[in-house]
């Protein structure tokens, strides 16, 4: 399972209840939100072999980061984090018997399978090569190694993979339903997806940018405040305005931009730059005038 697919029905319906209200990331489905429990019948220690950014599996990862750890033997169930799983209003650190230690700090664990986990890193500052080690009932996996940035930027992308998980920021819809739109060519999800139009505010969500204004509480399902300096943003290689950059929840950036009243019709490349890093490439923005 890539951590980039995602359901467009679920995209603001969970972000639109709250993290901690929902119990799950408000890009649920990026982690597979649908997925029902059910037993795995496995009785190996585990064995995790990659560990990857959650937008563009990138063998880079950064605190405060969703993070997928693929291998095998890593879990006997299947299932995301529930309401019951959050004790004195903290993010879960084991879901059925399972843990991962990233630089030796527990991780926050949103989903667990025999073949992934998918987890937040913990607060750490650290850079360079860490350990990452998952831990389950039957023992401890090898020690594998991931390098650590200060960043490690991506954006949310639907199930494509290509095209980024947004929304029309004025909820400008053309659904019989009136529901709010998401951004993509029509063809992407019919009666829900519409283009960007140039000129407009559309809202996209965003992985690995680091810490906020706001002091973040480890563990807490509630984090919000924006960036320390505003994100340079691309669409179509022209410059957007980029009115709010933050997080909006655990993990989750939120970007309010405009889209550059010169960009062309089509798909337009996205591109982000902050803090010396750049955005993974390959995630795009669809135009239509």
């Amino acid at each position: 399972m890539k951590s980039t697919l995602i359901s467009a029905a679920l995209l603001l319906a969970s972000a639109a209840a709250g993290f901690a209200q929902a119990q799950r990331h408000p890009l649920a489905a990026v982690f597979g939100s649908a997925m029902a429990a059910s037993l795995a019948v496995t009785d190996s220690t585990p064995v995790s072999t990659q560990i990857l950014n959650a937008t563009g599996e990138d063998a880079t990862v950064s605190q405060n980061t969703w993070v997928e750890i693929k291998g095998s033997n890593l879990s006997q169930t299947t299932r995301i984090w529930a309401g019951d799983d959050f004790v004195n209003g903290q993010m879960p650190t084991s879901l059925d018997n399972v843990s991962a230690t990233v630089d030796g700090k527990p991780a926050y664990i949103y989903y667990v399978s025999p073949v992934q986990i998918n987890i937040l890193t913990p607060l750490d500052s650290s850079t360079g090569t860490v350990p990452v080690q998952v831990t389950t009932a039957l023992g401890s996996s090898p020690v594998t190694t991931v390098k650590m940035q200060a960043n490690s930027l991506g954006f949310f992308a639907f199930n494509s993979d290509k095209y980024a998980a947004g929304t029309h920021g004025n909820g400008d819809c053309v659904n019989v339903n009136n529901d709010t739109c998401y951004l993509g060519p029509t063809s992407l999800y019919p009666g829900l997806t519409t283009p960007a139009r140039p000129g407009e505010t559309i809202v996209l969500y965003a992985n690995g940018f680091g810490l906020v204004n706001t002091p973040i509480t480890p563990g807490s399902p509630t984090q919000f405040g924006p960036l320390p300096t505003m994100p340079v943003v691309t669409i179509g290689g022209l410059p957007c305005q980029v009115i709010f950059a933050g997080l909006v929840a655990p993990g989750q950036f939120q970007f309010n931009l405009v889209v550059p009243a010169a960009a062309p019709d089509g798909d337009n490349a996205l591109s982000a730059t902050y803090n010396g890093f750049t955005s993974h490439p390959g995630v795009f923005v669809t135009v239509q005038h």
